[in-house]
């Protein structure tokens, strides 16, 4: 627990040291190494995905069979086996391909890149990265594509070409292009965000066996569905946090004053939909997951526009006590295998 709780303290000092670059490329190298050097033993997945570089044999259309993946991937697991590489090599290539990305992503868009790197890891994106490496790095791919929605389609589509051969659930995201036509605003985000909240205490039932139901039907992630039992009614303190999170989304909303358009219009989407399947199966929220990763550059870009210190303050304490209590719990839970921490 100890060195994840050191890498919180360091990323949340040095993002008030300002937006020196060496500080940036120090932050993107520790998480590196936390991600790319971390033993076999750190995430449920991660000896899965050394199991399958080491019995890669040859390409499969994507679909054919249980053990055949999105064409990025296998690319990447052709040139370990081509090139003779150890296996773990495919976590360092991971690690190297998804905070590149995400630093790009950082650099183009958040107003503290230091500070995005911090929610990174405080908002669970590095756990996820553990034990959901292709679709953690299909997502950098999309919050770069965030980049490009307004003025350049083709870097947007190329963006996601290459998200899509990673994890293809990224394509929910493909249709976002269409919010550089329109913009939903402030008001009525918070507004959309309060009516998903009641809609997922008095309707969660409906929505969930109806609506999403109907979306993954002939769907490759259909048979997902087949394993989820009936979701569990959220406990008094899960509600609370789902509370303390629409007050959260929504003060965020009331102060984006000048954060670009289109990034509340995805922020909006993505806290609307993870309050709506909020006690969900994690089969279902994963659906939603390549969309929600705005928060980390949208946070960052609220907080340092916010100009009154002391709205600066409750914001942070507000943030901390959601994310802090959710990491330490991960860590406490051993949520995903993340504990304990090792290097390999």
């Amino acid at each position: 627990m100890i060195p994840y709780i050191l890498l919180v303290f360091f990323l949340f000092y040095a993002s008030f040291l300002g937006k020196n670059k060496w500080l940036q490329l120090f932050s993107f190298l520790v998480i590196f190494i936390f991600t790319a050097f971390r033993a076999e033993t750190v995430g449920t997945d991660t000896k899965g995905y050394i199991k399958l570089a080491t019995y890669f044999s040859d390409f499969r259309l994507f679909g054919e069979s249980s053990n055949s993946f999105e064409f990025a991937f296998q690319s990447l697991l052709y040139l370990i086996k081509s090139l003779g590489l150890s296996p773990v090599f495919l976590q360092v290539f991971f690690a190297i391909i998804t905070l590149s990305v995400m630093y790009r992503a950082f650099q183009k868009a958040s107003l503290n890149p230091v500070l995005s790197f911090f929610l990174y890891v405080i908002c669970g994106c590095m756990f996820f990265s553990f034990n959901a490496a292709r679709q953690m790095t299909s997502i950098s791919f999309v919050l770069l594509s965030y980049t490009y929605i307004s003025n350049n389609i083709y870097k947007y589509i190329l963006c996601f070409v290459f998200a899509a051969g990673f994890h293809i659930s990224s394509l929910i995201c493909f249709p976002f292009f269409l919010l550089s036509y329109f913009d939903i605003s402030r008001v009525r985000g918070i507004w959309l965000i309060i009516i998903s909240f009641f809609a997922n205490i008095f309707l969660f039932n409906t929505i969930y066996y109806g609506f999403l139901e109907r979306l993954v039907a002939g769907s490759f992630y259909a048979h997902y569905l087949d394993v989820i039992e009936k979701p569990a009614e959220l406990s008094f303190m899960g509600k609370i946090f789902n509370l303390l999170n629409v007050i959260l989304f929504c003060i965020s909303l009331y102060f984006a004053r000048s954060v670009k358009g289109v990034y509340i219009s995805i922020f909006v989407i993505a806290c609307a939909l993870s309050i709506l399947f909020s006690g969900a199966h994690v089969y279902v929220t994963r659906l939603f997951i390549p969309m929600s990763y705005v928060y980390i550059i949208f946070y960052a870009n609220v907080f340092c526009t916010m100009r009154n210190n002391v709205y600066r303050l409750f914001y942070a304490i507000l943030f901390i006590f959601i994310y802090g209590y959710s990491f330490y719990y991960s860590m406490a839970d051993n949520a995903g295998g993340i504990m304990p921490y090792k290097l390999m």
